[in-house]
C-alpha cells in the first residue's frame, strides 16, 4: 500500500514541476518526451488509484494459526433445531450471507431434530464438553458467551447465550469465519470485539477464502 502512496506523491509532484516551469516543459522538450512523461504519470495515478481504492482486496487475509484447510467443501452444519430455535434464522442467514460473499457454497445448512449424522460442523449447547473430551481440540475463537473448537475430524461451535437476535447472526457468522480458517482482523465481521456496523466479511477474507473452496 505505500507504494499507492509514493507514486501519488510522485504525481502531484510532476503535476507541480509542470505548472511551475510549464514554459520550460512546452518549449524545451521534445513532443515525444512530454507524451511519454503524461502517459507515465497517468498510468502511475491510475494504479495508486485502484490501489487505495481496493486496499482491504489487496492485502492478505489474517489466517488462524492452526486452521483447517477443508478439503470436502460444502461443509455440512448440524444444529438440533429445536432446541435452537431461537437462533435458526440467525444461523441460516449467516450461512447464506457467507455462501454469498464468497461466491460459492462454502457452508450447508442440515439442521435435524435428532443427532448429527457425519457433519463436519456442529452448533452445540456449551453444557456440552468440546470434542467429547477424547480428541485434541485448538481453540479458533473463544469468550464467555459462544466458541469454536477444531476437533479431529469435525469443528465444534458452542453456545452460551446470545442477547438478542442481531447479535446471533453477527456472532454465528464471526465463528464460522473461524470454522473456514480466518483468524480476528481489524476490520470486517472478523474484527474482534464485533461492533454493530461489521456484518460482512472484508473483501480479503472473501477473495482468499474464495481462491480456497470454490473450484
Amino acid at each position: 500500500m505505500w507504494l499507492a502512496y509514493v507514486e501519488l506523491g510522485i504525481f502531484a509532484a510532476a503535476v507541480a514541476s509542470a505548472f511551475f516551469y510549464q514554459h520550460w516543459f512546452l518549449t524545451k522538450t521534445r513532443q515525444w518526451f512530454r507524451v511519454a512523461s503524461m502517459l507515465v504519470l497517468v498510468a502511475l495515478c491510475i494504479h495508486a488509484i485502484y490501489q487505495v481504492a481496493n486496499r482491504d482486496e489487496l492485502q492478505e487475509p489474517v489466517w488462524a494459526d492452526n486452521a483447517r484447510t477443508w478439503s470436502n467443501a460444502p461443509l455440512d452444519v448440524w444444529w438440533n433445531y429445536r432446541a435452537f430455535s431461537d437462533y435458526n434464522e440467525a444461523i441460516e442467514t449467516s450461512i447464506r450471507m457467507w455462501n454469498r460473499e464468497v461466491g460459492c457454497e462454502v457452508l450447508h445448512p442440515v439442521p435435524a431434530a435428532g443427532l448429527d449424522v457425519g457433519a463436519q460442523v456442529l452448533i452445540l449447547s456449551g453444557s456440552r464438553a468440546p470434542c467429547g473430551h477424547d480428541e485434541a481440540t485448538q481453540v479458533l475463537g473463544k469468550d464467555d458467551n459462544m466458541g469454536t473448537w477444531l476437533c479431529a475430524s469435525t469443528a465444534e461451535i458452542y453456545v452460551q447465550k446470545v442477547d438478542w437476535e442481531w447479535s446471533a447472526y453477527k456472532a454465528f457468522a464471526h465463528e464460522f469465519g473461524h470454522v473456514l480458517g480466518l483468524a480476528h482482523d481489524p476490520s470486517g465481521l472478523m474484527a474482534y470485539p464485533t461492533t454493530t456496523d461489521l456484518v460482512l466479511p472484508n473483501r480479503k477474507d472473501a477473495k482468499a477464502l474464495r481462491a480456497r473452496y470454490c473450484h
